[in-house]
């Protein structure tokens, strides 16, 4: 009769412990990977605002801008035809994601 009352039942307490757990560990993982993504949403946005009172620092004061100019221009000269090939993608890629988001 023990062997019957064994199979009959189809859950132990120790199993309902263990899918205790099992959530507990999903959720806190879920949790974390929200709060992540928040953080890194605002990281973004941040950087976008830095990156656009940088670009009108530049643009605004005239030996700044010469000297970025000079500092690109010496960069893209030393740079190989894949490396400048590469860039020239990556920009291309860079506007039609900053066109779409207007």
């Amino acid at each position: 009769m023990a062997e019957a009352q064994q199979k009959a039942r189809w859950i132990s307490f120790g199993d309902l412990w263990t899918m205790l757990a099992g959530v507990l560990v999903i959720y806190t993982v879920w949790t974390q990977h929200q709060s992540s993504m928040a953080n890194i949403e605002k990281t973004n946005q941040m950087l976008a605002k830095y990156e656009t009172q940088l670009d009108l620092a530049i643009a605004n004061d005239g030996n700044v801008l010469k000297t970025y100019q000079k500092n690109l221009r010496a960069i893209t000269t030393s740079m190989s035809k894949e490396e400048k090939a590469l860039l020239s993608q990556l920009l291309s890629v860079e506007s039609s994601m900053a066109n779409t988001s207007l």
